[in-house]
Formats: structure tokens, sequence, C-alpha cells
């Protein structure tokens, strides 16, 4: 899951944070699923409903924010504005 603000256009720049100072950033290609409405408790046999679509997505992390200031928490490393 990304926060709405890390959603980038296609070709626009990650643009690192100024206080970010990392030279851990990397990133990786994923398949990205697209939910198209609001949805919470859905079943197995449901959630396909909910599915708009599959896209290619950049997965880019700030690795030492993710591991050694976020405790590990992934989310820490992967929601700045734009990545």
């Amino acid at each position: 899951m990304k926060l709405p603000s890390a959603v980038q256009d296609p070709g626009g720049d990650i643009v690192l944070p100024r206080r970010l100072r990392s030279d851990q950033v990397d990133y990786e290609a994923e398949l990205a699923v697209v939910i198209g409405r609001r949805c919470h408790n859905v079943t197995r046999e449901e959630a396909l409903d909910y599915v708009l679509g599959y896209t290619c997505g950049n997965d880019v992390s700030a690795r030492d924010w993710q591991l050694q200031w976020g405790g590990g928490q992934w989310c820490r490393g992967k929601t700045f504005a734009t990545f």
C-alpha cells in the first residue's frame, strides 16, 4: 500500500526530499494492482470485483529510513512525496 502522494506521473521525476539525506535509495519493478472503489472486509470470492486494473510500478525505497529509523517498518522508507 502506498499513500496517494507517493504516486507519480509516468515519466515524472522522483524527488529526494532535502531532509532525506539518504545514500541508500533503491528501486525495483513491481506489479501494481489498482483498486477501483472503496472496500472493507471483502471476501476472497469478491476481491477481484474491486480490482480496476493492473500496471507496472517503480517501487522506490530509502532503505536507511526503513531499517534504521523506521524500526524495520517498510512504510517509513516508501512514503515520501513522489515515491
